[in-house]
């Protein structure tokens, strides 16, 4: 794995710690915030000026998602509900009661975002319905067959063609789960994860079109842990930062990803791995239909003084 390039992500966005930061849809000059002042902001990055704040929530919002095909975005709190937004109503066009305790993950499903994935501290995942806002399935780590205790959620993430959802819990396990089928099913474990306090982000990356993906586990160590999907065994380990890992994300058309921490330098490091695993007939296979593009050995970031860009959602096709 080769470090690129690092940057600096320290501009101020709102008044408390961002949480998460997204682009928003498929409009790369506008990004989407949610943070500890219980707001959730759209922001023009160009300029780095608000355009508006969605308040709602009566606590931490932690987490959100943008709808990959039209302008919602959702986020789920601290309050335990899930808030669907449009950017064109300053209130929420519909809330939904979701959780008994903290929302730390929500995610719309790739392709028409027709469900929401939920993830909470009181262990279960939940898939719901968004034009209703039902709820279509409940995911408890005991139904993979390990004892887990109802582990707290740290965070969950759809792999790329919305067959698998990745969820990561406070007992040293990622599950990989596969829920475009019914029953939903556990298809993979990935043990030995260091992330017992912090809620640090993990996610897909896949090299090559011709090479097996591989998932990318931020942990409290700073380190990024490499897993490979064919067999659920660690493939490799880097120390990327030196505090908690607590966002990563993968460059849309390039065979990179970004990873960010609680390091004092505020750096972002954009990283390129290339493995030598093969897929397999039967392995799981997360890619989106259109096909990753090499990257370059290296590019230049514009300086953080004339121009931000968050890291933008998985282009799906």
């Amino acid at each position: 794995m080769k470090w690129v390039v690092s940057f600096s992500t320290s501009r101020p966005f709102g008044p408390l710690p961002v949480n998460t930061m997204l682009r928003a849809g498929k409009d790369e000059h506008f990004a989407i915030t949610c943070s500890d002042d219980k707001t959730v902001r759209l922001w023009d990055v160009r300029t780095g000026k608000q355009h508006r704040k969605f308040v709602g929530h009566q606590d931490y919002v932690f987490a959100c998602s943008v709808h990959p095909t039209s302008t919602l975005f959702c986020s789920g709190s601290f309050d335990e509900t899930i808030k669907l937004w449009d950017p064109r109503c300053p209130e929420a066009v519909r809330e939904i009661k979701a959780h008994a305790e903290p929302i730390t993950g929500v995610q719309f499903s790739p392709g028409d975002g027709s469900v929401i994935a939920s993830g909470s501290y009181d262990g279960l995942t939940r898939l719901w319905d968004t034009a209703s806002g039902s709820c279509l399935v409940t995911i408890y780590a005991e139904q993979a067959g390990l004892p887990a205790k109802q582990a707290p959620v740290s965070g969950l993430r759809y792999s790329p063609n919305g067959s698998y959802l990745l969820v990561s819990t406070h007992d040293t396990f990622m599950r990989l789960w596969r829920v475009d089928t019914q029953p939903v099913r556990a298809s993979r474990f990935f043990e030995g994860c260091r992330s017992l306090r912090y809620n640090c982000n993990n996610g897909f990356h896949a090299p090559k079109n011709r090479e097996a993906p591989v998932v990318v586990a931020g942990q409290e160590d700073g380190c990024l842990m490499i897993f490979d999907m064919n067999t659920g065994k660690l493939a490799h380990e880097v120390q990327a930062h030196r505090s908690p890992v607590l966002g990563m994300d993968n460059h849309p058309r390039n065979s990179m990803f970004v990873s960010c921490s609680m390091d004092k330098d505020n750096l972002a490091r954009v990283w390129r791995y290339e493995s030598h695993f093969s897929g397999r007939e039967g392995d799981p296979d997360i890619r989106p239909a259109a096909p990753l593009v090499q990257a370059p050995d290296d590019f230049v970031v514009p300086p953080v003084r004339q121009s931000y860009a968050a890291p933008g959602a998985m282009d799906v096709g």
